[in-house]
């Protein structure tokens, strides 16, 4: 499990199982009422825009979930090196040679320092070395002026400037009550776990009790401010906020505490957590939930699906969530891959960019890094800068179906020239497989279309008994002005609409899934409108 960094997110399970049949891939329920934000993408891009297209490919040395975008340079390690690129165009600035590093590196002011056999500073610009820690360590976290790690149960505070060890503590005292009872155990082996504005905070096991030890240290001379006990291991720790958040690998669930208080407030089930700026994020095989921690701690939204296709670990640009996404194609034969935007308030999806052709690589799509107005994502086994804000055309060299330009593919007639060479293309605008998936572009005889929209519909011929159907719900805007569309699913018993804002040249896209209990055996029709666009056909459920 990777330690998570302050400008890093959790989400949520992607293809919506039985109960979610109509919604976006993520969609948002607002508290415990259920009431929530507008449903699907399109609705606004807030601080972060769509990708226009690649703006540059890197075939170098690189690892996706350790790249880290700081505006001007891209950084990252692959086998104990560092390599920098310039953001603008990705060339590369500097690279080290194997120095035994590990994890993402941090950066923070002008220099880079990275956790490994030994900690290590260079200078972000140049690459010059600073200087090495006469420690290492497998993860770090700068804040104060001080890069702290933790190695063989001791917990360091080096200074940034020169890396002299400024504190360590190998070892702090814990009490705690249980019913009647009064227990003091001190914990000797001890392990970073995140460090903010307040403090530094550690974790360690509690001798003979099953029991773990948190305690939040002075960043300036080590002292222990407050320590509590938690009842299992930790494995992951994050403050921030007036709160303190652990994951336990033995049950997976996370954990919330206010700050020296032995009293949990949340318990979550749970694989990543999260705290920043006010808001609690645990990210579960089921469901992605935010709290708000700014007067109390409330539930503010929610995403839920499945663990079969999750979205990546995103990152926060502004009040954005930036994450990549995969689901199933239709037939079962590779993947339909997406970076999707979502408002970090509410949980409300903004825009999506889809790819054509090709697969995650390097990592799959567990990961993806952001700043400004740039995603990188690994495919093929380069990493790609995909950015908004491009001059037309400055995409096309980077045609992510592989095809030739030599070969264009043919456009529709009222296709957005906005779009043309983008390197943004729709899956669904090559001709899909209708034949075999029961749906596909082509309105049926008789169609009345609105010319604004299109409309692609993709679901299996058959399933059977315990299976469910995956429906695949794309709707484009080709007019001149924002659609409010509303988009309605009935197939057997189902019967569901949600209405969308679908912006200019935009796509809304959703993925459904019909579970056989409401089809009946036998041939079920169904039936997808968009408007005035609509698509049928037949779903059968074998005896």
């Amino acid at each position: 499990m990777r330690k998570l960094d302050r400008r890093t997110l959790m989400a949520a399970g992607t293809t919506l199982a039985a109960g979610g049949l109509l919604g976006s891939t993520a969609t948002a329920q607002k508290g415990d009422d259920g009431e929530g934000g507008a449903e699907g993408g399109g609705s606004g891009n807030g601080d972060f825009g769509r990708p226009d297209g690649v703006a540059w490919r890197y075939n170098g040395s690189y690892r996706i979930d350790t790249t880290v975008a700081t505006g001007d340079r891209v950084h990252t390690q692959e086998n104990g090196s560092i390599s920098t690129l310039d953001a603008e165009d990705g060339s590369l600035e500097w690279e080290t040679d194997d120095i035994g590093a590990s994890g993402a590196p941090v950066v923070e002011g002008d220099a880079v320092y990275t956790a490994g056999e030994s900690i290590r500073a260079f200078d972000a610009e140049t690459g010059e070395e600073r200087w090495e820690s006469e420690v290492g360590g497998n993860g770090i976290a700068v804040a104060h002026g001080t890069v702290y790690t933790s190695a063989e149960g001791t917990l360091y505070a080096l200074d940034a400037d020169d890396g002299s060890i400024r504190w360590e503590r190998d070892s702090f005292e814990v009490s705690w009550e249980l019913g009647e009872d009064e227990f003091e155990k001190t914990g000797e082996e001890v392990t970073l776990g995140d460090a903010d504005e307040e403090g530094v905070y550690a974790s360690s096991p509690l001798p003979d009790s099953g029991n773990s030890g948190i305690a939040a240290f002075d960043p300036e001379t080590g002292e222990t401010e407050w320590s509590l006990s938690h009842f299992m291991d930790i494995e992951t720790l994050t403050a921030g906020s007036g709160h303190v958040a652990v994951w336990s690998g033995g049950d997976q669930i996370a954990y919330l505490y206010p700050m020296g208080a032995q009293e949990r407030v949340v318990s979550d089930l749970a694989e990543d957590i999260l705290i920043t700026d006010g808001v609690f994020f645990t990210n579960g095989p089921y469901e992605f939930t935010a709290y708000d921690l700014s007067d109390g701690v409330e539930q503010t939204w929610q995403y839920e699906g499945d663990a079969i296709f999750p979205y990546s670990v995103p990152v926060v640009v502004g009040d954005t969530g930036v994450t990549a996404h995969a689901t199933p194609k239709v037939g079962g034969e590779g993947t339909d891959e997406r970076i999707v935007a979502y408002d970090l308030s509410t949980g409300e999806e903004r825009w999506q960019y889809a790819f054509d052709g090709s697969e995650w690589s390097h990592g799959g799509f567990t990961w993806v890094a952001a700043d400004e107005d740039t995603v990188y994502v690994s495919r093929n086994d380069e990493l790609l800068a995909l950015r908004s804000g491009l001059d037309d055309g400055d995409g096309s060299e980077d045609d992510e179906s592989g095809d030739s330009e030599d070969e264009p593919e043919e456009e529709p007639e009222d296709e957005d020239p906005a779009d043309e060479d983008s390197g943004n293309e729709e899956p669904a605008r090559d001709e899909p497989e209708g034949d075999e998936d029961g749906g596909g572009d082509e309105p049926e005889d008789g169609q009345d279309e609105d010319p604004s929209l299109e409309l692609s519909v993709s679901a299996p011929d058959s399933i059977a008994r315990g299976e469910s159907a995956s429906v695949d719900i794309r709707v484009w805007n080709h007019g001149e002005d924002a659609a409010d569309v509303t988009i309605t699913l009935e197939a057997g018993d189902v019967s569901e609409s949600v209405t969308v804002e679908v912006v200019p040249g935009d796509c809304y896209a959703s993925f459904h899934a019909v579970p056989c209990g409401e089809l009946s055996v036998g041939d079920n029709e169904w039936t997808v409108t968009a408007g005035d666009c609509a698509e049928s056909g037949m779903l059968t459920l074998a005896e």
